[in-house]
């Protein structure tokens, strides 16, 4: 069996670090040696996963500059010196890891293109994707987890047979994921509120404030009422904007241990995101049993498909409206089943011979 080093860059709530952590845990049951390789820059080390080997960084004056020098100098060095049969590498930015005569095998997972798009919000990261996307075809293989990702990085020049299409899989089974609809039918029967959740880092694609407006929307409804519940670490801007208004039905929470605990405290997931590579908290929810409402775009359609609803952001007023509908317990029940039938296609046994297929 092959050894791997899987590197992470990623801090441990990120979508990122979750999927690829799927990967590891999955490789290491087949039998392959995985080890888990957290590579920190000094000045950025906080949320990071302590149960792997920590490889540090420089620290460097400006912290601004640590990330891309470790990624293009200090990183390269000490793992040129490791020895493994495969590096699984957790972004783009660890392209320089893979050397010119690197015996070892490698792949490069790529979760998204954000930062090459017009939702790019940081200038370090969108320099090192236009470095990294020019140098792709070092890696043996790359791994995507949809098609609408694979068909991108096709349409960059890369060889569709390199590409490995590996979804992540939904952690929580049927049978757990069908406990659920009992506790939102008794809070329906008793009058309590129907709770919306949205989970989601405060950047401008994750179109925070649509979801601030649904609340406001929807404040006045009684039968029933919706209180939204925002799981977010929000920053000083959108905290400014929270303290200036009042949302009676709107709940900010900004650290959570463990976040599946909202899952069964919720009710409907609002996912108005703008841009995804898969987006994985619709797969958590709908493997959970919550009907899931998200933005209309092609990555969101892959995952959703028809275990929810799928409306534009242009349209406020149909966001409010099906999750008034899904107020009602018949169609709440249809939507959670319909949910609950969609995450079993995102099965563990699936996910495995994926991840087999990768280093085989």
């Amino acid at each position: 069996m092959p050894s791997i080093d899987f590197v992470n860059g990623s801090r441990e709530t990120d979508g990122i670090f979750r999927v690829n952590f799927q990967v590891f845990e999955a490789a290491n049951r087949i039998g392959f040696g995985g080890r888990w390789i957290e590579c920190i820059d000094p000045s950025n080390s906080d949320g990071r996963f302590r149960g792997g080997e920590n490889v540090w960084g420089s620290q460097l004056p400006i912290p601004a500059l640590e990330q891309g020098y470790n990624r293009f100098v200090t990183f390269p060095r000490i793992f040129a010196r490791r020895k493994s049969d495969w590096i699984f590498l957790g972004d783009p930015t660890f392209v320089p890891l893979i050397g010119r005569s690197d015996r070892r095998r490698s792949l490069l997972c790529v979760h998204d293109f954000r930062h090459l798009t017009a939702f790019s919000d940081r200038p370090s990261a969108r320099w090192m994707y236009r470095y990294a996307s020019d140098r792709l075809d070092r890696a043996d293989r790359l791994v995507a987890h949809t098609e609408f990702l694979r068909d991108q990085l096709e349409r960059m020049g890369l060889p569709r047979q390199k590409i490995y299409v590996v979804p992540p899989h939904a952690e929580v089974s049927r049978q757990v994921g069908e406990k659920h609809l009992p506790l939102t039918a008794d809070r329906l029967e008793t009058d309590q509120e129907l709770t919306v959740l949205y989970v989601a880092t405060d950047r401008p694609y994750k179109n925070l404030r649509f979801f601030l407006d649904l609340a406001k929307e929807l404040e006045s409804d009684s039968d029933p009422k919706f209180r939204f519940v925002l799981v977010s670490r929000v920053g000083p801007g959108l905290q400014a904007e929270l303290d200036a208004c009042e949302r009676s039905n709107l709940t900010v929470v900004s650290w959570v241990p463990e976040v599946e605990e909202f899952y069964w405290s919720s009710d409907i997931l609002a996912f108005p995101s703008l841009h995804e590579g898969f987006g994985l908290p619709l797969l958590e929810a709908m493997s959970h049993g919550l009907p899931v409402i998200a933005n209309d775009i092609e990555p969101l359609r892959e995952v959703v498909g028809a275990g929810g609803a799928l409306v534009p952001v242009s349209d406020r007023t149909s966001w409010a409206n099906r999750i008034r509908q899904w107020g009602r317990i018949s169609a709440y029940r249809s939507a959670a089943n319909a949910a609950l039938d969609r995450a079993q296609m995102f099965s563990y046994d699936h996910f495995e011979a994926g991840v087999r297929g990768l280093f085989e």
